[in-house]
């Protein structure tokens, strides 16, 4: 810092206050601006709150606002063609398997805030491009691809659509060499671009498009990166750390001077020089992250540029070659389990239980083994899971093997007895994702087959010939398919309480019959929809979720379905150490399972509130407390074997009337978001709820709990 004193400041002012990362900013052409009022540039933002993507910002006035361009998942450099049209990078999906960076385009004056828009045009498939630049009179474009961990210099011909013909090396790079933000000259006849060769060499260079001959501009110990150039191609600006600090410097082409344009103790990288020469814009660095900055461009302020510095290390030695020995592939080598856990939690029939698991996956993922050992000592036997899945196919697969014991209820003598119920099945399942850059679909059929019944034999007493008479619990097979179908579009933002905006959807049908191998009937159905809608103030965010089910059959047990609220019987402690925490609730100011049916309702709508970021703790040990939160709710449903829909009421006598099946709840609470010894996150509630119903928790219901939010 007292360097940079010394050879005295030169900053720009900031533009954008986002934070986290902000690159590759890039003046907009006339022909492609908004209104001719003044200069324009686009940048690239990801800050984690608003929406990732290239977003356009105007340089006139003193209130700087930026707007949305085009969604993409790419932060990358972007590019314009001489008609206006927009040229940059998004990561889709291929194959519907991996992830790659391909090349888009978007109309002049067109927008694609979503990512979804017929005007947003893919110009490469599957190809890792990235970085592209249209040449000044929009024949020709170069960009790199990354392909075996090196990255190459790529040219094509771009026909009157659009359309890349002749995709070819410009400049072919050496094994794990890597080329990076090429941008053509303003006659289009040379690229300059940064590159990292071996021997660890960041340099500018300089090449001719037509004969393919190279010049290194730099070749030093300096980070050299991000070249640009000046309206008439006599400078090349470019951001280095020769100084031990990242800033902008000119080199003349002429005269081969190198200048030192700006001078901050911030950082500034990814310069963009606007068309007349006067001002630069470039990315500066402050405790927030990366931002915008904007200064006046004046050679005679510009500073002698200090030498490279010559006493950074060189790298370390080449390795010695390894002799690479080449065979089938054969996953039972590294199959076998490599990861062994023992968890402790409330059993079904007793207060511990231990859980002893075991996972093993081969090197390539392809294959997977999952098994699980839980032994309750009051149980009359061990539970037992052995799992394989298989993720090759374009539809994965999967299958298990399962025993587990439950306590079951029947009544005899017109008493309660409780019996130990043993279940033993093999279940297998098909999943097929459909996947797109901003949105998920998943399908899935799953057939499953158990055995279920006493796992002793129940004998049938009736002493008191005036008691109710009672049979045998019940036993048999249940072979059910499955058919379900997820979507989600939900986005996530780090200043908001959750998801900040999108849409989740799921759906699932259980079928059991007699075809399929089940000595009882089952036909069931459940959905489930939730929507996040950001408000206009603040990081506020409205969250809507609706769920409901409906089950009929003769299987002794169909559609029972639970609706209530939290769990207070259980302590904090016990919830931290068992890792049992209540879920995503239904029904709060009611008592966990409350009602209960063959079907349910339930919706629930919550107003949140950042309230604040902490961010503070001791240590990373014991606590740190991230964040605090408020929300205030409603809830509204319940769980019934029959619904009256002529039993609407809502008000009587100035009081809340709820419906004979559906129940209102509403309260408010505080969320503290923690994170426990440095490994463990928790969502900490503290809250009331008042139920409307007669069977609401008398007076409110007061709690503090460790839950999840939908």
């Amino acid at each position: 810092v007292r360097d940079v004193e010394k050879r005295g400041r030169r900053e720009g002012t900031r533009l954008t206050h986002h934070g986290r990362s902000v690159m590759y900013p890039r003046f907009v052409p006339p022909r492609a601006r908004s209104s001719q009022e003044g200069l324009e540039i686009v940048y690239t933002r990801s800050d984690l709150d608003a929406r990732a993507g290239v977003y356009r910002l105007s340089l006139a006035g003193e209130s700087h606002r930026d707007e949305l361009l085009a969604r993409t998942n790419d932060i990358g450099p972007v590019s314009f063609s001489p008609d206006g049209d927009l040229w940059f990078s998004a990561v889709v999906p291929w194959k519907n398997v991996y992830d790659r960076s391909d090349l888009f385009t978007l109309a002049a004056h067109a927008t694609s805030p979503d990512g979804d828009e017929p005007e947003r045009l893919a110009r490469t498939h599957g190809l890792r491009a990235h970085a592209a630049d249209v040449s000044p009179d929009g024949r020709r474009i170069v960009f790199t691809v990354n392909h075996k961990g090196t990255t190459s210099l790529e040219v094509a011909d771009l026909d009157e659509r659009g359309e890349l013909r002749g995709v070819r090396d410009l400049v072919p790079s050496a094994p794990f060499d890597q080329a990076y933000t090429p941008r053509f000259s303003p006659d289009g006849s040379r690229v300059a671009y940064s590159a990292w060769t071996a021997g660890g060499y960041r340099d500018i260079r300089i090449v001719d498009v037509a004969t393919g001959h190279v010049d290194s501009l730099t070749r030093d110990r300096a980070m050299d990166m991000q070249p640009v150039w000046s309206a008439d191609g006599s400078i090349v600006y470019f951001s280095s750390d020769r100084t031990g600090i990242f800033n902008i410097y000119a080199r003349d082409m002429r005269t081969a001077e190198l200048r030192m344009v700006t001078n901050t103790d911030r950082g500034a990288l990814s310069p963009a020089v606007s068309d007349d020469d006067k001002t630069l814009v470039y990315v500066g660095y402050t405790t927030e992250g990366y931002d915008l900055y904007a200064m006046a461009l004046d050679p005679s302020r510009s500073l002698p540029a200090p030498d490279a510095p010559a006493d950074r290390p060189a790298p370390l030695p080449e390795p010695s070659a390894i002799p690479a020995l080449e065979h089938a592939y054969e996953p039972w080598r590294t199959l076998a389990p490599r990861s062994y856990a023992v968890s402790s939690r409330p059993g079904s029939f007793g207060d511990n239980a231990v859980t002893l698991t075991a996972r093993g996956a081969d090197v390539v993922g392809l294959h997977a083994l999952d098994a699980s050992l839980t032994i309750d000592p009051k149980a009359p036997g061990p539970a037992a899971i052995v799992a394989y899945s298989y993720d090759r196919l374009p539809i994965d697969f999967s299958a298990r093997a399962f025993q587990s014991y439950a306590p079951r209820g029947r009544r005899e003598n017109d008493e309660d007895h409780v019996y130990a119920e043993r279940r033993q099945g093999l279940s297998t399942g098909l999943s097929y994702p459909v996947r797109t850059p901003f949105s998920s679909h998943s399908l899935g059929l799953s057939y499953s087959a158990a055995a279920f019944g006493p796992h002793a034999r129940e004998a049938i007493m009736n002493p008191d010939p005036y008691a109710a008479a009672v049979s045998a619990p019940p036993h048999g097979t249940l072979g059910v398919l499955h058919l379900g179908y997820a979507f989600s579009n939900v986005e996530s933002s780090e200043k908001t309480a959750g998801a900040v905006r999108g849409v989740a959807f799921d759906a699932g049908f259980d079928f059991a019959d007699e075809a399929l191998g089940s000595t009882a009937t089952l036909r069931a159905l459940e959905a489930s929809v939730t929507g996040y809608f950001p408000l206009p103030w603040g990081h506020h965010v409205l969250a809507l979720r609706g769920a409901g089910a409906i089950a009929s059959g003769s299987y002794a047990r169909r559609g029972n379905y639970f609706v209530g609220g939290y769990d207070l019987d259980r302590s904090l402690v016990d919830a931290i150490t068992s890792g049992a925490f209540n879920g995503g609730f239904s029904l709060r100011g009611y008592a966990p399972s409350a009602y209960v049916g063959r079907a349910y309702a339930v919706a629930n709508a919550e107003y949140r509130a950042p309230l604040a970021i902490v961010d503070r703790g001791p240590s990373t040990l014991p606590i740190y407390l991230r964040r605090i939160d408020g929300c205030v709710f409603m809830d509204y449903g319940g769980a019934f074997d029959a619904f009256d829909a002529h039993a609407f009421q809502f008000f009587h006598e100035g009081s809340i009337v709820d419906h004979p099946s559906l129940h209102t709840g509403v309260g408010a609470e505080l969320w503290a978001n923690l994170t426990l010894g440095y490994y463990l996150a928790l969502s900490l509630r503290v809250g009331y709820a008042r139920g409307f119903s007669a069977e609401a928790t008398s007076g409110g219901q007061r709690y503090l709990v460790l839950s999840s939010s939908f």
